[in-house]
């Protein structure tokens, strides 16, 4: 299950209760790549900077993503 590898969420899983709570997805690359777009600055175990942009990393953030593509 995805829960199980999502070791590292000091969220408490609050984007499987608040859509609010997690970044936006700005694209999916290669099926496993997730850039996002964060309206705040809260710190996460899964998000880093890349250039301009950040990547999510998340296993529970990307499945939520593939099947609802948002």
């Amino acid at each position: 299950m995805v829960l199980v590898k999502t070791r590292q969420c000091k969220k408490n899983f609050g984007c499987l209760k608040d859509d609010q709570v997690f970044c936006k997805a700005d694209s999916f690359v290669n099926n496993e790549i997730l850039f996002v777009k964060c309206l705040n600055n809260h710190d996460c175990s899964y998000k880093m900077k890349f250039g301009f942009s950040n990547v999510c990393h998340c296993p529970t953030r990307i499945e939520i993503y593939k099947i609802y593509k948002k």
